[in-house]
């Protein structure tokens, strides 16, 4: 090969590699990467569920969802808290970590959703620290949310659970349960529906009804109702504009073995949409009809042998 040659072969091939290097470049899309370091990663490592005592999100808005650990159990806003989504919540701040740096342009901070104005404002206290930062509500295809402390411009991914949980309402939170029966100790239950009144109570090992004679009653189908009230929840909560009236009522009384009541419910409403509101309490609830049913059967309903 002559030195001529071997120059254009050199020129060629550094021809070819310009051309490569070019359509390389117009075709890259940055990726976010990961960034071990910060302060936002250092807030994240501090997190942690043992010792979580308060978690205040601020709404854009201004609504506020106060989370708070108390003595005995967790409240939000006064009232009894969801401990599923409690759960939630402590197992998200036991996983928290900052993941990929999404952006550090000021410029892209309103279409990621963290400006002050339109991202959720977090506050987690512990028992010796106080962390802040703010989460949008949007988040990556793969469910990731979007957060930075309020003093950078420096957006991470957090885990979608974390995401998901500090970004739920009021109404998410508040707990739904409408009884939480200790099954064992029902000693007998009084049904209203339809205008009847229906009552089944223990005997020996089994059940019966004492309406119309003495008759034993399915202890499979009792077993079920019982079920249903350990932890009946209701679907939602009722406005508070909203009037407890229906065009039908029902109800279910459970008595203990001292004659005592244990829980008592009162139904209202038709067809598929019901309310409820347990005795005692000014709070009423959505539920569904397939629960209403269940918890207030008929006598028909539970007499054992073939149904109908």
């Amino acid at each position: 090969m002559t030195e001529r040659t071997l120059r254009r072969l050199i020129v060629a091939v550094a021809v070819l590699a310009a051309i490569y290097l070019a359509i390389l470049g117009a075709n890259y899309v940055a990726k976010p990467h990961a960034d071990t370091g910060g302060a936002f990663a250092a807030m994240m490592a501090r997190l942690r569920s043992d010792t979580i005592v308060e978690a205040t999100v601020t709404v854009p808005g201004g609504n506020r969802v106060d989370v708070r650990r108390g003595s005995a159990a967790w409240t939000v806003n006064g009232f009894p808290a969801d401990t599923v989504r409690v759960r939630q919540l402590l197992d998200a701040i036991a996983g928290a970590r900052a993941g990929d740096l999404v952006s550090q342009s000021p410029a892209t901070l309103e279409r990621l959703g963290v400006t002050p104005a339109t991202a959720w404002s977090v506050e987690l206290d512990g028992t010796h620290t106080a962390e802040r930062f703010l989460l949008a509500t949007a988040g990556s295809e793969a469910g990731n949310g979007y957060a930075r402390l309020p003093n950078e411009t420096r957006v991470y991914e957090v885990p979608a659970l974390m995401r998901a949980v500090l970004t739920n309402t009021l109404s998410d939170w508040r707990d739904k349960t409408l009884a939480h029966v200790d099954t064992g100790a029902v000693d007998r239950l009084v049904v209203e529906r339809g205008g009847r009144r229906s009552t089944f109570g223990r005997s020996g090992v089994g059940w019966e009804t004492t309406d119309g004679g003495k008759r034993a009653l399915d202890t499979r189908r009792v077993t079920d109702l019982l079920s249903g009230l350990a932890t009946a929840t209701a679907t939602g909560l009722a406005p508070d504009s909203m009037r407890f009236v229906g065009k039908e009522s029902r109800s279910i009384v459970v008595v203990g073995a001292h004659d005592d009541t244990i829980a008592a419910i009162t139904f209202v409403g038709g067809a598929q949409s019901w309310l409820a509101r347990a005795v005692g309490s000014r709070q009423v609830y959505r539920v569904s009809a397939s629960l209403v049913d269940r918890l207030t059967p008929t006598r028909e309903d539970l007499l054992a042998g073939p149904k109908g």
